[in-house]
């Protein structure tokens, strides 16, 4: 009798420690770096383009050689008469002497003109430029300000005021951010996508728009966005978890639990990475496995 109710009682602990479902990922955008809301993310260093010199050429000028005539014996010059050699000497006279004036030509012009531009209206036009920078950089810092503040709506407004030709990447991407939390999902996407035309090497957009397809359960286009974003963005844990979340709609749970392991390693402090791939062992079948996982995940959260 008590083997029996020892064995009913660890089935029901075991029972009790079991988990339902895979956990989706908190679906949080990749905002500033003071308003991670959800998610503490760990902020990368933007990689900068690598802008791609012009090789320079090594180009020879091609000289002729003059080969030997094999049936003469020397390449004997012909003589010159005097009256010949004054009429050289006036020749080279006359050809330095055009040369001279070309010279005095190029001379004559104002070397501090350049296109039509006077020195006067190049310096006006380059403080114009730096005004016009800086209005664009205190608009931007206002911007992101009101955009930490939650004030979407005004964010917006003042982004807005800035130039397209000026706009960063980032403020694409928290141009994005507004109008997706504004419900406008498309022109969000229309937006991250400038962000990347802007800065290809810029994970965070990349990110953001496979968050949109997962949640739209477009789970093969969110894998390519995350791809894009772990290959920009190397160090980025909630990539690797997304990503492995994807993997485990489509059914492939080996490449699931190669993200969640890579994701942990990176990250081992966030519950759900622990989670999901106790979840995925338990699918391929590795109960010791599951459980180890399932224990971090309880201890994490204190088994709430």
């Amino acid at each position: 009798m008590r083997k029996i109710i020892l064995t009913l009682l660890l089935c029901i602990l075991c029972t009790n420690s079991s988990f339902a479902e895979i956990r989706v990922p908190k679906v949080t955008l990749h905002k500033s770096n003071s308003s991670s809301k959800e998610v503490e993310t760990k902020e990368i260093e933007k990689v900068d383009k690598v802008e791609s010199k012009p090789i320079k050429k090594n180009i020879k000028k091609e000289t002729k050689i003059r080969s030997k005539d094999s049936n003469t014996k020397s390449n004997i010059k012909e003589v010159k008469t005097p009256k010949q050699i004054k009429d050289l000497s006036k020749k080279s006279s006359t050809v330095n002497s055009n040369s001279d004036q070309q010279i005095k030509k190029i001379n004559i012009k104002n070397p501090f003109k350049k296109d039509n531009i006077s020195i006067g209206e190049e310096m006006v036009s380059k403080e114009q430029i730096k005004e016009e920078l800086k209005r664009v950089q205190d608009l931007s810092q206002q911007a992101l300000a009101l955009y930490n503040d939650n004030s979407l709506d005004e964010a917006l407004s003042v982004y807005l005021k800035i130039p397209e030709k000026y706009r960063t990447a980032q403020d694409n991407l928290l141009i994005g951010n507004i109008l997706l939390d504004l419900g406008r999902r498309e022109d969000a996407i229309f937006m991250y996508k400038r962000a990347i035309l802007v800065d290809e090497y810029y994970y965070k957009p990349y990110y953001n728009i496979g968050n949109i397809c997962l949640n739209d359960d477009k789970y093969f286009m969110a894998i390519d966005y995350y791809k894009k974003a772990i290959k920009y963005g190397p160090d980025f844990s909630y990539a690797y978890y997304n990503l492995a979340c994807a993997y485990i709609k489509t059914g492939d749970l080996k490449r699931a639990k190669s993200k969640l392991i890579k994701a942990i390693e990176l990250k081992n402090t966030e519950p759900d990475f622990h989670y999901n791939l106790a979840y995925v062992y338990k699918k391929l079948d590795k109960p010791k496995l599951a459980q180890i996982y399932l224990d971090n995940y309880n201890k994490l959260t204190n088994g709430q």
